[in-house]
């Protein structure tokens, strides 16, 4: 069930969502707990944002071991790398209980004999656990790529340098000049001498 879409994989799809949407959220999240008459009015929307957050960091996680089966399939027992899976299952986490204490802070502030200090306290956990899913997005994207394209970068950055190594090298004529008709010069800028 979320393992494609279209022929690609759905955590790919849906892990650039992630990584825009919860941390949007959280910081609208976080400056509607901070005042209050943002949190009178804003706390039942910013709640139920909250809760379609959790389902997006849910289907994220679930495509990814979807994802990761496929990996499986070729005998990759190592993809993926970095805790990117631990990470992933920590944000869903965060984001239940996200979720469920900005629907609580949501509920116990339409009560008119709660405390106001009260709602305030729960707005600061909602406020900390929103920091929390910023930092974890974070986390968990940066080790996604990186378990991706980290050795792809690493293998195509020697690639070029062989290939810029190759065309500096050749084609350089005694007037110094390579085959493109530019001057050539050495690392340090000293023209090349021919």
């Amino acid at each position: 069930m979320f393992d494609t879409f279209m022929g690609l994989p759905i955590h790919i799809l849906v892990s650039h969502f992630t990584v825009v949407l919860i941390p949007f959220t959280a910081m609208a999240t976080i400056a509607i707990c901070c005042r209050k008459t943002w949190r009178e009015k804003y706390i039942g929307p910013i709640a139920a944002v909250n809760v379609v957050m959790l389902v997006l960091a849910f289907v994220t996680l679930r495509a990814g071991k979807d994802f990761k089966d496929r990996y499986k399939a070729f005998g990759d027992a190592q993809t993926p790398k970095f805790d990117h899976e631990a990470l992933g299952t920590a944000l869903t986490w965060i984001m239940l209980a996200l979720a469920l204490v900005s629907l609580l802070t949501w509920g116990l502030g339409r009560m008119q004999n709660m405390a106001p200090a009260a709602v305030m306290g729960l707005a600061g956990v909602v406020a900390l656990l929103a920091t929390s899913s910023i930092v974890l997005v974070v986390m968990t994207g940066h080790t996604g790529a990186e378990s991706h394209w980290k050795d792809f970068v690493k293998s195509s950055d020697a690639q070029i340098a062989k290939k810029k190594a190759a065309t500096t090298g050749a084609g350089t004529s005694g007037t110094g000049k390579t085959g493109a008709g530019t001057t050539g010069t050495g690392k340090s800028g000293v023209p090349a001498s021919g």
